[in-house]
C-alpha cells in the first residue's frame, strides 16, 4: 500500500507521483528525501528549466485552481539510499512511461527515440518502387534528415522530387 504524505518525514526516501486531478493519470515521477518539500517545490514551479513540461503542465492547473495529488510509490530505507533511490526512479520511469504520458524528460527522449527509430525503418511507395526512407534519400541525392522534413512539409509527389542544386551558368 502506498504511503501518505502526512507518512514522510524528512529523512525518508521515496519514490513519488505527481497525479492529474482530473484523471488521476501519473504525469510524472520523482525521487526525493525530502517529499513534504519537494512537493512544494513543485507547487510553488521552482523546476528546473528541463522541466518544462511539468512546469506548463503545474501552471494549467494552477490556473483552474487544482494541485496535482502527490502519492509515494515507495519508501527506501538503508545504507545506500541515493544510488539506490536514483536507480529506482529510473525503473518507475521506464515502467510508467509507457502507460502514462509523463512528463519527465527521461521518458520524453525515449519517445523520441522510438519515432526516430520509426522513420528509420519507415518503407515509402513512390512510383511504383517501395524503399525505406534512407535508400530514398541516396537515390535523390540528399539526406535522410532533409527527406524527412520535405516529407512533413509537402505532397508526397513534391517532397520526392526536390529541386535541383546544379548551378545554371549563363
Amino acid at each position: 500500500m502506498a504511503a501518505t504524505e502526512s507518512e514522510l518525514t524528512w529523512s525518508t526516501c521515496c519514490i513519488y507521483a505527481l497525479r492529474d486531478p482530473d484523471t488521476n493519470e501519473i504525469r510524472y515521477v520523482g525521487a526525493t528525501t525530502h517529499g513534504k518539500s519537494r512537493m512544494l517545490q513543485h507547487l510553488q514551479l521552482k523546476t528546473s528549466k528541463i522541466e518544462r513540461p511539468l512546469s506548463d503542465w503545474l501552471i494549467l492547473l494552477r490556473q483552474k485552481g487544482k494541485e496535482p495529488r502527490f502519492e509515494v510509490l515507495c519508501k527506501l530505507t538503508g545504507p545506500l539510499q541515493e544510488r539506490l533511490l536514483l536507480a529506482c526512479e529510473r525503473d518507475a520511469i521506464k515502467r510508467l512511461c509507457w502507460r502514462h504520458d509523463l512528463l519527465n524528460i527521461q521518458c520524453n527522449l525515449r519517445k523520441i527515440e522510438e519515432r526516430r527509430r520509426k522513420w528509420r525503418s519507415r518503407m515509402i511507395s513512390y512510383q511504383g518502387k517501395t524503399q525505406c526512407c534512407a535508400a530514398w534519400a541516396r537515390e535523390l541525392g540528399i539526406s535522410r534528415e532533409r527527406l524527412r522534413q520535405r516529407l512533413d512539409a509537402y505532397p508526397l509527389e513534391k517532397a520526392m522530387n526536390p529541386p535541383s542544386r546544379r548551378k545554371v551558368i549563363a
